[in-house]
């Protein structure tokens, strides 16, 4: 499969990452006076927005500082929008956007969601202070899919033309299946709009970029998956 053909199947990419930690340590939080979160919801996460506003602030910040002294950015180069639970930085060739948001499951724990979009520019993720800045912020690199792409119709292509070093697993509604693929420590994931390299721990972008690039260029049957995510086009 070609570079051309790659553009086809691929809309955008991204890098992905999450953390957590106690709602209860945030700065913002005041014991005696707030509750702990027993429900994540509409009201419950403007409240985390507003006890989170001193972490994302300064995250930010030293973000910016980092970004603006290390890439040797003016001031027009490079901005930081700071409205919680929202912090984004927006520079000439990417864009870096912070989110705080509780988990579901467990509404005591916040999740702070970290996404590297907008990319410009490759040569930029191949730069060592750009990756020693944005070391162990990412574990998953996302393929926006041009067109929608039934899962089921996947997971139906590999089941009946098994090609050598790729398993697929999935649940009961097939809204998402897993690939692994013989060689590769990480899995890649499938969804109806995304198609996502995930890293077993949190890395750097280049590490996303070294990864991809054996998937396709040491007989790993990667191209092969991607045909098979053409021919699942809705």
């Amino acid at each position: 499969m070609t570079q051309e053909n790659l553009t086809d199947v691929f809309a955008s990419v991204s890098f992905k990452g999450a953390r957590h930690g106690q709602v209860r340590t945030l700065s913002g939080f005041k014991k005696g006076i707030h509750t702990v979160p027993d429900i994540a919801n509409e009201t419950t996460n403007r409240f985390l927005a507003k006890i989170c506003e001193s972490e994302l602030s300064q995250e930010g910040e030293a973000l910016y500082q980092r970004l603006r002294t290390g890439l040797g950015y003016k001031r027009r180069d490079l901005t930081l929008t700071v409205e919680p639970p929202f912090a984004l930085l927006h520079g000439k060739e990417f864009s870096l956007e912070i989110m705080y948001d509780l988990e579901r499951e467990a509404p005591s724990i916040y999740q702070i969601f970290t996404t590297l979009s907008g990319l410009s520019c490759v040569d930029i993720l191949t730069k060592d202070v750009f990756n020693e800045i944005c070391a162990g912020l990412f574990d998953r690199f996302t393929f926006a899919l041009t067109q929608t792409v039934k899962v089921e119709d996947v997971i139906d292509a590999i089941e009946a033309f098994p090609r050598p070093g790729i398993k697929v697993a999935y649940p009961s509604d097939c809204l998402e299946c897993s690939v692994s693929l013989e060689g590769f420590l990480g899995h890649i994931q499938c969804t109806t709009h995304s198609l996502d390299i995930v890293l077993p721990s949190k890395s750097s972008p280049q590490a996303f970029l070294e990864g991809f690039e054996a998937l396709r260029g040491e007989g790993l049957p990667f191209d092969d998956l991607i045909s098979t995510l053409d021919l699942g086009k809705d």
